[in-house]
This record gives C-alpha cells, structure tokens and sequence, in this order.
C-alpha cells in the first residue's frame, strides 16, 4: 500500500505549475488534500451530486513555486517577491520591525515590512511540507509569544488612541490585528508590491481580478446558510453563463478583501457584497502527528473569513447549525479538478 509520503509527492507534482503570468501573478494552491463530512473523521473526497462536494481539496490550483537562492533569501516564482528565508524571532514593536527590515543587509537587495496581501500568497496553511522546506524557522517562529508576524498594513477597524493597529499573519494562516506597540516576530520581503487593484465589473454579474486570473460573482449569497450548502450553492451557479463556480479556498477568500478600506477590510466597491462571516472550502488541519490517515478524528474544523475585521479563522467543531453566507469563485479559463478521487484517497492511507 502506498505511504502517505509517497502519495504526498504524487499529489504535489501533479498540480499546476504556476508562475507570474501577463496580467499579474499567480495565486498559489493552499495544498489542502483532506475531505470532511463534519463527523469528526477525515474522509474520502466525495463524488459530484454527492452532499460535501467542491471542498478545497477537490480543485488544485497553481503550485507554490519557491526557489532557493543560497544566500539566506528565497524567490516566489509566482509573484516575483523575494522573501528573508528565516523568520525574525526577536518581538519587535511595529515600528522597530520596520526599521529592522528597512536596515537588512541581506543579499545586497531593500527590504521592507511585507503587505498582508503578500503574506497571505505564502501564508502558512499547515497542509504539507513546501512552506516548511523553504522556511524552516516560520513554524517555530509562530509558535511562541504572540504566535503572529507583522504587515505594512493598517487595520482601520480599530485604533487605540492615537496608536496604529496592523493586520498580521498567524500560525496555520489564521489572520487577524494588533496594536503596534505589541511585539510580534518579523517576517521582510523585497521586490516591486503585487496588484490589488484592477478588479473589472463585466456587466454580466460577475467580476474579474487580472491580478490573481480569478473571477468572482459580483453578489454574494442573499441568505446565509450551513457550509455544506454553501458548498453546493456555489457548485449549482451559473452566473455570466459559466458552470464552474465554486466556493473559494481559504488564500482566495482572504485575498479578495479590500484591507485599505477606510471603515474596515470589507470586499473592493465593485462587488455587492455585505460585511460578514464568509464560508471557505478549505478544511483546517489540526490533526498530530502528521499526516493524518483516513478514519484518524479530526475537530471538524474548517475555515471561514470575518469581513468586518479581515479576520481568518477556524470554526471550530463545525456542524450544521452553524450559518455563514457564501462568495464564489472560478478559475479564468476553467477550474481544475483534482487529479482524483482516488488520489485523495490514496493519501489518506497507511
């Protein structure tokens, strides 16, 4: 029977090969490869029609494609930015954190405090090893003290007096703000800012981001409701005539938000959409040691995003009571499917 491990690298190389593309970049896959029915289990990925289906794990998007350079830095072949390898561990106030990174001398490049855009394209998911191999310290790092790395950018939600609070990154990819005088690890990055903008209303009920190469329904879900639904409330539209919609991973759903509003992190004025909590299809892994087989308990967690507040976060004990509301997405020029159900399956094995 095959290994976890071996499945794993089967899997791995059998997505798409990502890399910066005309219009933008690319917006890596999160590597979620585990199914759920919410019953404490993780499971076999369900068939289409079949109740759970379109959870992250069944769409494989680009690869995270990283490159070590061999002198402490390590290149995103998907967006162009380059990354310090090893986190900062010592807690830094925002702005001492900015000044560290501003006097780097590493690799003879500039470096600055990275965006929470750019965080989240290599946010940590805790689903394989690939951010782990090319940054063996992030784990370690966002394990103690406050368990979080800083952004450049300012959370509008919330300000303590005349003080400044920051989105920042944590551990599995959880997000959420701090007040700058907080001390935090540090995590810099060099290169030319990745695209935000550039979101296109194309008059038929959808909006396209050239940035990413994704599409998004303009309208989020009038009513809210239990994450299968939502599900397969995204599998079942057909917005701009296109029948490969489906709810958005954990990367996609944090990307979107606009975390510059002036209010707070809501979604950019061209969509219709109202500030809530917001179903992802990504499970979220909370299973040790690692990987889990199939049949191993689980917390049944999965993820969603607070809009209000740019939060990311587990739900914990997810089940079918609870009601968020749903934002889909596809892929420009077609989703992609994973390689198979059985693929899945294999993985899940020992």
């Amino acid at each position: 029977m095959r290994s976890p491990s071996l499945a794993l690298l089967f899997l791995v190389v059998s997505v798409v090969a990502g890399g910066a593309t005309a219009n933008g970049f690319t917006l890596a896959d999160t590597e979620c490869v585990w199914c759920t029915d919410l019953g404490g289990a993780y499971t076999p990925c369900p068939q289409a029609g079949e109740p759970y289906y379109g959870q992250d794990a069944q769409y494989t998007g680009a690869a995270l494609s990283l490159q070590n350079n061999g002198d402490d830095t390590v290149s995103d072949l998907n967006t162009g930015l380059v990354w310090q390898q090893l986190l900062d561990t010592t807690y830094r106030t925002y702005e001492d954190a900015s000044a560290y990174c501003q006097l780097l001398p590493l690799a003879g490049r500039s470096w600055r405090v990275p965006s929470m855009w750019e965080l989240i394209t290599i946010a940590p998911y805790g689903y394989a090893s690939t951010i782990d191999t090319f940054f063996p310290n992030m784990n370690e790092a966002l394990a103690g003290g406050s368990g979080a790395m800083w952004s450049s950018t300012v959370n509008n939600v919330l300000s303590y007096g005349s003080y400044n609070t920051y989105d920042v990154m944590k551990s599995t990819g959880e997000s959420t703000f701090y007040d700058e005088r907080e001390a935090l690890v540090t995590m810099c990055v060099s290169g030319d800012s990745i695209p935000y903008e550039n979101y296109t209303d194309n008059g038929d009920g959808t909006v396209s981001h050239a940035g990413t190469g994704l599409m998004w329904e303009k309208t989020t879900s009038t009513d809210s409701m239990n994450w299968g639904a939502a599900l397969a409330y995204c599998e079942a539209q057909t917005t701009g005539g296109h029948t490969d919609w489906r709810l958005p991973n954990t990367r996609e759903l944090q990307y979107v938000l606009d975390y510059d509003s002036s209010a707070s992190p809501t979604f950019p004025g061209v969509f219709d959409g109202k500030s809530d909590n917001y179903w992802a299809s990504s499970m979220a892994y909370t299973y040790t040691p690692y990987p889990p087989a199939m049949g191993d308990l689980a917390s049944t967690n999965v993820r969603s995003v607070y809009t209000r507040t740019g939060y990311a976060r587990m739900v914990p004990n997810a089940n079918d009571t609870q009601k968020m509301y749903a934002m889909c997405v596809r892929t420009l020029g077609g989703n992609t499917s994973s390689p198979s159900t059985a693929a899945m399956n294999i993985l899940l094995l020992d």
